[in-house]
């Protein structure tokens, strides 16, 4: 009977419990998310930047979430945006000056998402222009500033990974426990002939889980 084995991305392989060799692991570092949305305000020279850091789980969501504002705000000066989604190879990322010159707002909220070291994440800037320019550097820090203020009050929590499995009943306690012990919330389970199991394995410890879910099955091969 196979293990079959599949993450939040979309990757599947086959996996005989004959062969000791676990799957390829997922990445092994811990990925932060937002722990919530939030919001800002910044204040400089009469000009309000109001700066929203909301979650995101695709480039859809960011992207109707985006339309919502500009919607809601619609008599703003500039609504400038970027939004980072992804891990490592399956990072996508964009950013908007809306208008504002090149340069001066969106790729500074981009880099105030990257130094929070976080992703899955939408943060747009909504100006209202106050009749006193800022000037490029002025833009730039100010656009920044409102971003790094609304993700510090999002916060951030460790992604949860989606890893299923199947595998024979005499096992399924013993991996139960096993997730457990890794800090992984069981999604949903099912025992029909075998046991079939969604869990969801804080980032920084998928790999290692699949490494003592490996030696389990492993053990118990013919």
């Amino acid at each position: 009977m196979s293990s079959p084995f599949s993450n939040s991305t979309g990757s599947k392989s086959s996996w005989p419990p004959r062969l000791r060799s676990p799957p390829p692991p997922l990445p092994s570092r811990a990925v932060f998310v937002p722990a919530r949305s939030a919001q800002s305000e910044l204040r400089e020279r009469a000009s309000r930047f109001k700066a929203f850091a909301i979650p995101v789980e695709s480039i859809e969501t960011a992207e109707k979430k985006l339309t919502a504002l500009k919607k809601e705000y619609f008599d703003a000066s500039h609504i400038c945006y970027a939004w980072l989604v992804g891990v490592g190879k399956e990072e996508k990322a964009r950013s908007s000056d809306a208008g504002e010159p090149k340069g001066t707002a969106g790729p500074p909220i981009l880099e105030a998402i990257r130094g929070a070291s976080i992703t899955n994440v939408l943060v747009a800037v909504v100006r209202y222009f106050g009749g006193t320019k800022l000037g490029t550097g002025g833009l730039s820090r100010a656009y920044r500033q409102a971003a790094v203020e609304a993700l510090a009050l999002a916060g951030k929590k460790e992604l949860l990974e989606e890893v299923r499995l199947s595998a024979p009943l005499p096992l399924a306690d013993r991996l139960l426990n096993l997730a457990k012990k890794f800090g992984a919330k069981v999604k949903e389970k099912k025992f029909a002939g075998e046991m079939t199991a969604t869990f969801l394995v804080p980032t920084s410890r998928c790999g290692a889980f699949l490494k003592e879910v490996g030696k389990i099955i492993g053990r118990t091969s013919g």
